[in-house]
């Protein structure tokens, strides 16, 4: 009994040891599926981070690569989206498609042969908005389209105003800058305004870029702020523009002036611009004083002066505030224009004093000019340079020629102070130099020195000086000639108080009195002969000697207000009252200097020594006379001509 208990028992746990075995085994191998199943779905996950990762890095990558792309775009050159032309890229943004579709800041586009760079909120360029020039500003980002040959230009052609003055105005918010030109003529139908500072227009050549203007009711460039700049430009007119006829009009090539009289027009510049065809004057300095430099230009064919300057008078300003000048032109051309070459002053204009000041012209050829007598300022002369008015101006190393014109004049003179010419060559002149005056602003100071005249065979002389106002006081003073090639045809005057201060050899010369003069009364009255020019900040020695018969008289110099005048040495003498020597000291020009009576047949002879020291005023030395005393009965005083002179020594400075 008690085996049977214990074989079952024994049975018992060993059925019970099989089923643990069993379960522990089932256990066992559903935890290693799970773990599979784990593992399965571990990687799953893995797998799909991975792919996640892998997306996500190649998201990032395109994004970088049109990142790149913009940037390279932006740094080299090379664009998002290209386009053939650019009335494509115009359709694109009109349309919202293409690159105006994926439009981002920055990025950029080549249209048409130029680049455009994204700004969303820019509209500057009328048909292209949120675009803007990418570097360089050319006129045909802005829609400009040039017309090759000036035969297909007069014809109907593309007008490229708006498309230029928007290139204009975009700069203009930039503070300035450059705008681009290229070959070809773009045709334009009104002015182009340049107002604002520091414009630059540049084309490639003033032979390849034409500004080809097609209007008769302006300028073709109208200038009105400072440091602008015109660089290898060709201002050109249409047939129609050209042979409109108005002269007079504002239709000039090029107009500097200022709309605001606080502003002056300066720091301007002007290099390899050419300035041709205009019904009016090509270069225009009006108004307020234009600083700068013109150099390598060209002003040809234009039907009025190739450059005036004047205070506005040409373009209609009634009450100038200034006077223009202070520019310098070098080496440039100017041929074949219908007025002037060079008009500095405005013959219209009788009031003012200085109408051009400080102007430098040199190694410039000056040919050919002043055919129409309409125009110019001196109908009897094909003047090259005309002067009215004009202050501190140097001709240095130029060539006037008048080949092919009329009674050609190299320079006419109405008008001016501190003239100077020097080195310059005269080919074909009846006159190389005319000098005149007007009442307003008297001729004193003209410097004519180191020239050259060759193949004038009509010529009467070099230098011709009159004085056409009719007024002694108005007549030329202070004229300085040498160093001449043709002395036997140097100087002729119209009437002898004209040439009356004309030095000729050097810084000496002598004035001599041509006429007798009565004097009568005990009132200083001005010898109307004995009178000469002294410049500014110069010290004159004058020899003076004096002939003359009757009652005893006095004599008193009188210079420029800023002058002093002395006479001298202190060791010198004088002729007293009753005819002894009387020792002279040093007296100022405030001193009269008394005289003794001479009889009529035997005139005194008196010589006085002395200078003229002068100031920043530079003007005319005077002598006058008057008698002593009123004798009853008693005869005129009678000053002698031509053993009266006065011979100015020496200019030294001050």
């Amino acid at each position: 009994m008690n085996l049977s208990v214990l074989s079952i028992s024994i049975s018992c746990v060993a059925v019970l040891g099989v089923i643990v075995i069993l379960l522990v085994m089932l256990v066992s191998r559903k935890t290693v599926k799970e773990e599979e199943n784990e593992n399965e779905n571990e990687n799953e996950e893995e797998e799909e981070n991975e792919e996640e990762e892998e997306n996500e890095e190649e998201n990032e990558n395109e994004e970088e690569e049109e990142e790149e792309e913009v940037d390279t775009a932006l740094t080299s050159g090379e664009p998002y989206a290209n386009y053939a032309s650019r009335s494509e890229f115009v359709n694109d943004v009109l349309n919202g498609t293409g690159a105006q579709a994926m439009m981002e800041n920055g990025m950029s586009v080549y249209a048409g042969g130029d680049f455009y760079r994204c700004v969303k909120d820019a509209n500057a360029i009328p048909d292209l908005p949120g675009w803007l020039p990418l570097n360089d500003v050319w006129v045909e980002h802005f829609g400009a389209i040039t017309t090759a040959g000036r035969t297909n230009t007069n014809k109907t052609s593309v007008d490229n105003t708006d498309a230029i003055q928007h290139a204009l105005d975009y700069i203009a918010t930039l503070g300035g800058g450059r705008v681009n030109f290229r070959e070809n003529y773009y045709r334009v139908t009104s002015p182009l305004e340049l107002n604002s500072r520091g414009m630059i227009l540049v084309g490639v050549g003033d032979q390849e870029t034409y500004i080809f203007a097609d209007h008769v009711d302006g300028p073709v460039i109208h200038i009105t702020r400072e440091t602008s700049q015109l660089m290898n430009l060709c201002i050109d007119a249409s047939d129609a523009r050209r042979d409109s006829g108005d002269v007079v009009s504002r239709n000039y090539g090029v107009l500097y002036e200022t709309l605001d009289v606080s502003q002056r027009l300066q720091a301007s510049y002007a290099r390899a611009l050419r300035v041709q065809n205009q019904p009016s004057h090509g270069f225009y300095a009006s108004t307020v004083a234009y600083t700068g430099t013109v150099t390598n230009c060209w002003f040809l064919n234009n039907r009025g002066h190739g450059v005036l300057i004047d205070r506005g008078t040409a373009s209609g300003v009634s009450d100038p505030v200034d006077v223009s000048g202070l520019v310098s032109f070098n080496e440039c051309q100017v041929r074949t224009n219908g007025g002037h070459a060079f008009c500095l002053g405005n013959a219209n204009d009788m009031v003012s004093t200085t109408q051009a000041l400080r102007v430098n012209i040199s190694n410039c050829e000056i040919s050919n000019n002043a055919s129409n007598e309409v125009v110019r300022f001196t109908p009897t002369f094909a003047t090259q340079v005309y002067m009215h008015g004009a202050t501190e101006i140097l001709f240095q190393t130029n060539v006037f020629s008048c080949k092919d014109v009329v009674n050609g004049v190299g320079a006419v003179i109405e008008g001016g102070r501190s003239i100077v010419f020097t080195n310059n060559r005269f080919i074909s002149v009846l006159h190389a130099v005319v000098v005149d005056s007007y009442v307003t602003y008297p001729t004193l100071g003209v410097f004519i020195q180191a020239f050259n005249v060759i193949n004038s065979p009509n010529m009467t002389h070099a230098v011709w000086v009159q004085n056409t106002t009719g007024d002694e006081n108005a007549a030329p003073r202070g004229v300085f000639i040498h160093n001449y090639n043709y002395p036997q045809k140097l100087v002729g005057n119209a009437s002898a108080a004209a040439a009356a201060d004309v030095s000729v050899g050097g810084t000496q010369r002598t004035v001599t009195k041509t006429e007798p003069q009565s004097v009568t009364g005990t009132e200083l009255v001005e010898d109307v002969h004995l009178k000469f020019w002294v410049g500014t900040n110069v010290t004159v020695t004058f020899s003076m000697v004096v002939a003359y018969t009757g009652p005893s008289f006095k004599l008193r110099l009188v210079g420029p207000s800023e002058s002093v005048v002395r006479y001298g040495p202190s060791s010198g003498v004088k002729i007293g009252v009753l005819g002894d020597v009387v020792p002279q000291a040093l007296v100022d020009q405030n001193t009269t200097i008394e005289f003794g009576s001479a009889s009529e047949d035997a005139p005194r002879v008196l010589k006085l020594v002395g200078s003229v020291e002068n100031g920043s005023r530079a003007g005319v030395v005077v002598v006058k006379w008057a008698q002593v005393a009123v004798v009853a009965g008693a005869a005129e005083t009678r000053v002698l001509p031509y053993v009266s002179h006065v011979m100015i020594d020496h200019v030294v400075a001050s």
